[in-house]
Parts: structure tokens; sequence; C-alpha cells
């Protein structure tokens, strides 16, 4: 739950402040916990007698319209450099949330926009050493799987400053050589005109998020925090920074924040592993996250309009009924969610070896009756990667 982005506002005599998720679920499988971070505003949901906002999708892109809450004027849209023909950027492992307030109102709204998120380095690693692999009745395997969520033990956070860049890292304890879910996160912002930024570097996420809430409710600030102190076993930290600034009546403002992770090594029962596509660029130490949000910040534009470019001419397609149009975009979304592989280029395969789950539950790559479903898509906007698949 305290992986979020929350708004504050003010027009001089009232405020009000949300997270931008309606509340989150208790967990019921335990009877004495507590609602997550009881101490934060959710924003409320959409009911029969009242719309509170919209979501809308083509993949890779998203937009999130906020109404009917806030005076100001509030959207996101959300997306990951998915480019056709490719191999490089569509790799990076980076999500870019690009704000849009506006001010319709006849007085001056005082608006801050924050993200939490959780230090979670090291929670996607199997934790049963034994990763025996069983076969099902109808020959389909699996092996036992133990990830380590919730491991807090050696976590740091620290702010990072980069030209216009302003951000925290998320780290913890890296082997030599880096292990499977080892190496860093980042959240990161630019510097512009007419915003302040302020982050946290350390937050505890397990209470009642009073210690962040607190001031942010009250007047959109967040407590200004750079301890790097590594973390205990059972002590969780998360980070948060905010983007506060003014908007005159009729004045609007671009905020662009990213979300990017280096978490280079992917790992297989069989006790193999490998590096994945994007350490081609930006190496394999795991220590990279910055630069990679920094990339995001700097090409987001130009990605953006990659993306209306390739998908343009298929929109205009009247012969084409609608949800036909909306189908072949959004259905992309299995060659990067579902269980995919993209490793890092070989002599062998120069742009890596490529794969998808048949799905979660039957731990085949690439089974060829289930590949014929979506192997056209990547024949025509990534065909080096289909050649992968058929090498493989």
């Amino acid at each position: 739950p305290d992986c979020q982005f929350s708004l504050f506002e003010s027009n001089g005599t009232e405020q009000r402040a949300h997270a931008l998720a309606v509340k989150p679920n208790r967990d019921d499988s335990r009877p004495e916990a507590a609602d997550p971070l009881s101490s934060w505003s959710w924003y409320p949901a959409s009911s029969e007698q009242r719309q509170t906002g919209t979501y809308a999708a083509r993949y890779p892109l998203s937009w999130s319209h906020y109404q009917g809450v806030f005076e100001a004027e509030v959207s996101c849209e959300a997306f990951s450099p998915i480019l056709p023909g490719n191999y490089q950027q569509t790799s990076y492992p980076l999500a870019t949330f690009v704000w849009t307030l506006r001010n319709p109102t006849r007085q001056a709204l005082d608006l801050s926009l924050m993200l939490s998120w959780r230090n979670t380095c090291g929670w996607f690693t199997n934790t049963d050493s034994s990763a025996e692999v069983h076969f099902r009745d109808d020959g389909s395997p699996e092996h036992n799987y133990a990830p380590a969520i919730g491991k807090s033990e050696g976590h740091r956070n620290d702010w990072i400053d980069d030209g216009s860049l302003k951000g925290v890292v998320l780290g913890g304890d890296v082997s030599s050589p880096v292990a499977e879910g080892e190496g860093q996160w980042c959240i990161a912002t630019q510097e512009q005109a007419g915003v302040s930024i302020q982050r946290c570097s350390r937050w505890n996420p397990q209470g009642d998020g009073s210690d962040l809430w607190g001031s942010f409710s009250r007047d959109g600030s967040i407590p200004e925090s750079n301890n790097n102190r590594r973390s205990g076993a059972a002590e969780p930290v998360s980070a948060a920074l905010a983007v506060r600034c003014r908007l005159e009546p009729g004045q609007s403002i671009e905020i662009p924040v990213v979300i990017s992770w280096d978490l280079p090594v992917t790992a297989f029962a069989t006790g193999t592993s490998a590096l994945r596509r994007y350490t081609d660029f930006f190496g394999a130490s795991g220590k990279n996250a910055a630069a990679i949000a920094a990339e995001g910040l700097r090409d987001w534009r130009s990605w953006r309009q990659q993306i209306e470019a390739w998908q343009q001419p298929v929109l205009e397609r009247s012969d084409l009924p609608e949800p036909l149009r909306m189908a072949l975009f959004n259905e992309l979304y299995d060659l990067c969610s579902g269980g995919s592989l993209w490793s890092a280029a070989s002599r062998e395969d120069p742009v890596g070896r490529f794969g998808v789950l048949e799905c979660l539950d039957y731990a085949w790559y690439e089974s060829l009756d289930v590949r014929l479903y979506g192997s056209l898509a990547l024949l025509q906007l990534w065909p080096e990667l289909d050649k992968a698949v058929l090498r493989s």
C-alpha cells in the first residue's frame, strides 16, 4: 500500500489530501492485522451516485483522470518505452508517469504531488536452496519457489542528484557476483521552474503512516531526510519524494516522475542464471537504477512520440472494428508481463534470447501450440526477437 502516488491541495482556506488509490484491503489471513497505513486518507471510490475518475489504456500507454474530488484537474499518463523495431530502450526496466495538474478555479491553488515507494531489493530471490523440480500428472513442471518477500536486512536509501534529476535510490546488499533479486530501485523527478522538490529517504511503512502523512496532509510537505542507515531484519523502509507548486487561475503544469529498477540477474530452477537484456547497455553491477531513470527523464517525450507514430495508422483504420483496434495494442501486454524473459546478447543471439511463458501455472517457455496465438505480433514488431525464439 505504501507504493503510491498522493496529492495535497489547498486553496488558502481549506485543504485536502488523498492517496490516489482506493482504500487497500486488510490482510484477512491475520485477524489481528490493522488497516494498512490507517492514518492515510484514501481516494473515494466511484459509485452509482458519483464518478470520481476514469481509466483508459492503449498499451503501452495508460491514462488515469481524477475528477470531482480535487478542485484542480488531475490526470496521469503512464508508459514504458515499448517501441517496435527497437532492441535497446524497449528492454529498459522503467516506467514514466507524466502528471498534468491544471487550476480551473478563480483562486490560486497550492499543490503537492508525492510518490512513496518500498525498498524491495532482494525480495525476488528463491530462498528454497533445493529448488527441486516436480512434474504434475499432465507432464508440466513446477518447482519449489519461496521468494524472500518482506526481507529488509541491509536495505538503505540515498538521495541522488544528477543534473536536473532529483531522486532517491533504494538499494541493498549486493553479492559478488550479483545474485537474483539484488540491485536497486530509483524514484526520481526533475527540477523545473515553479516547483520545489522534497525527499524523505526513510519512513516506516509498517506503522499507521503518520510519520509521512502527518505533514503531507497538513501542508503538502514531507520530512526531508537523507538517512542511509542500513536496515535490520525486521525493519522495512520506504522512501518518498514530493513536488510542490502553486498554480494561478488557468495555469497548468506537467510533472514527469520515473520509477526504474536495476535487478540484473534472472535465475532458474536448474541453478543456471542469465543477465537481462538491458545490462548490455547499463552493465551488470546492479547499481545503475539512477542512470536508467536519468535516461527516462531525458527521453520520455521522444518515446511517447514514437509510440504515437506507430499506433496512429492502425487507429485510423476505419475498416477495422474499434474493439479489434483496441485488442491489437492492449493484448501485447503479455509479451512483457507474462513471465517473459529477455536475456543479454551473445554471439549466437545478437539481441539476446527471448521467451514468454505459456502461463504462470505451466512453466514452459514458448510451447509451440500456445506460441501460435502471439507470434505474429512478435514477428511484425520485433522480428529479431522472433528469430531468437526460433533459434532457441
